[in-house]
């Protein structure tokens, strides 16, 4: 509690607290790696263990050379909950991009719509992620109609695998019924070689176009 370690390397029977019991109390509060370490042990108390957390359990053998399979073995643990706390940690800051990000981002998948989306995405079209999944939204049906070909065939192209990503500019509506237009990398999704879905990251580009519009209205219709 007081301060951080590598590793707890525990023997099963102790007279205060077993084993099984120490690491139930410290998975309360810890996910440091565990090892029991034990000459009296059975299948049934290593079954035990395991069900309880340990990340490595340890026959106590008399021969010297025995130390050193144990000093491997707690290197073992202590490399992979490092590994996996990186790797944690990663996903931290990545999942914190995504959500604070102000592109849309979200992936849809065949057979099921769109199965995640960040709050820009959801902020852009008006809808909350349980709305898109259990209404049954489909995305293609809120592109814009004249734009509507060319994404299917940008999208028909993807599915047979000819190509893996493309750029977009798309107008599309949204849950009020207004319009927007989005800039969207749109990423191919295979998962054992077959097409599953697509992963877009979409920016809103709406306003930069109303002020290209206007400004070849202006082009077009010079003030005298």
């Amino acid at each position: 509690q007081e301060r951080q370690y590598d590793c707890v390397l525990s023997d099963y029977r102790m007279p205060e607290m077993k084993g099984i019991r120490l690491v139930k109390k410290i998975r309360e509060t810890s996910d440091i790696p565990f090892i029991i370490y034990t000459g009296r042990g059975s299948e049934e108390v290593a079954q035990a263990a395991f069900a309880v957390g340990i990340d490595d359990y340890i026959r106590k053998e008399s021969n010297q050379g025995h130390y050193q399979v144990l000093a491997k073995r707690i290197r073992s643990a202590v490399m992979r909950h490092r590994a996996e706390e990186s790797l944690r940690c990663r996903e931290r800051e990545l999942s914190s991009m995504i959500k604070n990000s102000s592109d849309g981002i979200y992936r849809v998948e065949m057979a099921q719509g769109v199965t995640r989306a960040n709050p820009a995405f959801l902020k852009f079209f008006g809808y909350s992620l349980e709305e898109l999944q259990t209404m049954g939204i489909d995305m293609r049906e809120l592109i814009h109609d004249d734009d509507k070909a060319q994404f299917m065939s940008e999208l028909d192209d993807l599915y047979a695998r000819r190509l893996e990503k493309y750029s977009s500019l798309n107008r599309w509506r949204t849950k009020s019924g207004g319009i927007i237009w989005l800039a969207s990398s749109v990423t191919a999704l295979i998962q054992d070689d077959k097409f599953i879905g697509v992963e877009i990251i979409a920016r809103d580009v709406t306003e930069q176009r109303r002020a290209e519009e206007e400004i070849r209205s202006l082009a077009l219709f010079p003030s005298e």
